[in-house]
């Protein structure tokens, strides 16, 4: 079943220089190398990440196409780093490999920040769209890995009104040998514009009126149809605190009703990337294929429910407790990964408790 939201396949980079056919060349050039603190270091990660969030909350909001070229970091995660990371979305040890958690996000949190704030984006009109992911040195690669490299930039910026873009962030994600083990890319609608800001950027209305039916769209699961799996996955209060303390996502809006109000929501809800999480490690239990993944964001995941997951062959629905469209989208594994799968790594075992684990 087809349940993706195809954001487009060619653009521009900041500026408005054009794309050649299907995907912009990578890396982007230069990329600025940065070393932000380690989040297991929490006091010196915070006195580094939290002042930045706080001015996008509150800065004049603008848009400066072309300011950034990109940055770099290295990323470790550590054991006990690691442990936390399993431990959050109750992720057996022995179950690691068939789970790709994105436990460099603390890092990647940093460089999507330094992104926003030379593009001059207020995070208050930010809205997380979509998320895309690409395990090219296949699943197990990519959940296990502990040092790794990544490169951050916007990859395009497309016109979807008059006061509204969407911003897509690629990241790239490579071992100690620059071998490419994955590829993120996440889409961002940007509202509320200066339009005299906007000139030059290319546009897709089509695209935009698809964006804004998806807060109409319903869900096209149901429990009782045949062939239906479904898994309920709690989101505890305390959740959008705790994957912030992990992640480095510790936006105000996903951990204080305050936070919340500003973005003009009714209570914290969880991280969209908090939420992608959540998903794989239910889609590995289940065995669905996760060696490309999409994720469309519908509403917010509101904090303290439980959501179902339901799965029909490899498209997927998120419905809250009261039956609403939350996310949807697709796990793949198209013919070539899986030959690059087979030859990098041994088979995994499916996601089974272990004792002690």
């Amino acid at each position: 079943m087809e349940q993706s939201l195809a954001l487009p396949a060619a653009g521009s980079y900041p500026g408005g220089a054009a794309a050649a056919p299907g995907r912009a060349p990578w890396p982007v050039d230069p990329v600025e190398a940065l070393s932000p603190p380690d989040i297991d270091s929490a006091w010196r990660y915070a006195r580094a990440y939290v002042p930045a969030v706080w001015a996008g909350l509150f800065r004049p909001h603008r848009f400066s196409a072309g300011a950034s070229a990109g940055y770099g970091a290295p990323v470790r995660i550590s054991p006990r780093l690691g442990r936390r990371w399993r431990a959050l979305f109750d992720v057996p040890a022995r179950a690691a490999p068939a789970v790709p958690l994105m436990a460099h996000q603390s890092v990647g949190a940093r460089l999507y920040a330094r992104l926003f704030a030379d593009l001059g984006v207020n995070l208050r009109h930010l809205q997380h769209q979509q998320h895309r992911s690409l395990h090219a040195a296949g699943v197990a690669a990519c959940a296990t890995a502990c040092e790794q490299q990544l490169s951050c930039a916007v990859s395009r910026v497309l016109r979807l009104g008059e006061d509204r873009v969407l911003v897509e962030l690629r990241s790239e994600l490579r071992d100690r040998q620059g071998q490419l083990m994955s590829v993120v890319e996440d889409g961002f609608v940007v509202n509320r514009l200066p339009p005299d800001q906007l000139g030059g950027l290319p546009s897709d209305r089509a695209l935009l009126r698809e964006l804004l039916g998806l807060h109409r769209r319903a869900p096209r699961m149901f429990i009782h149809d045949a062939g239906t799996r479904v898994v309920e996955m709690p989101v505890p209060r305390h959740m959008g605190v705790a994957y912030g303390r992990l992640s480095g996502d510790i936006g105000a809006s996903h951990t204080t009703s305050f936070g919340a109000w500003l973005f003009g929501l009714q209570r914290p809800f969880l991280q969209g990337l908090a939420l992608r999480d959540l998903v794989v490690r239910h889609l590995a239990e289940l065995g669905a294929p996760l060696h490309q993944l999409g994720l469309t964001f519908v509403a917010p995941a509101y904090l303290g429910q439980t959501l179902q997951l339901l799965v029909q062959d490899d498209g997927f629905e998120v419905q809250d407790a009261d039956g609403r469209l939350v996310a949807f989208g697709q796990g793949r594994s198209p013919e070539p990964l899986r030959a690059v799968a087979a030859a990098a790594r041994p088979a995994v075992r499916p996601l089974t408790p272990a004792p002690g684990g």
